[in-house]
This record gives structure tokens, sequence and C-alpha cells, in this order.
């Protein structure tokens, strides 16, 4: 989603994808906590993807905006 205001001012634009949870609650808190939502073999991609194109780039079950990321802006 790219984001702007009226004053013309600019935001980083964001992505973000639905993907499935781990199982296990302490993985996943830590995917949480350290790669945006996405697991280890899908933060290497990612994570490739958020240093070439300066986009903010999330995961979580539903696909859609999370309270808990509200942190980062």
């Amino acid at each position: 989603m790219l984001l702007g205001d009226s004053d013309g001012n600019r935001y980083t634009p964001f992505i973000i994808f639905k993907v499935k949870p781990s199982k296990d609650s302490a993985i996943q808190r830590e995917n949480d906590s350290s790669r945006y939502g996405f697991g280890v073999r899908n933060w290497k991609d990612v994570r490739n993807i958020r240093a070439e194109t300066e986009l903010e780039v999330f995961g979580n079950s539903k696909g859609w905006w999370n309270e808990s990321w509200q942190l980062h802006f």
C-alpha cells in the first residue's frame, strides 16, 4: 500500500502477506518478534526484497493489518 497525506508527505510503502503460522507457539513468537511474522525459510527471500526495494513487508495468518505493528510507525 502506498501512503501519503494531504501535505504531500510520503511514507514507506508496505505489503502484508498471508502466511501460515507455526504450530509451535514459541517459534511463532520468535517469527513475530524478529522476522515480521515470516518463518526462517521465507525470511531469506523477504529480507532480500526488503533490502532491494525498501518496502516494509509483513506476514500474518489473516493477510491483514495487525495492531502490534502500529508500534513500528
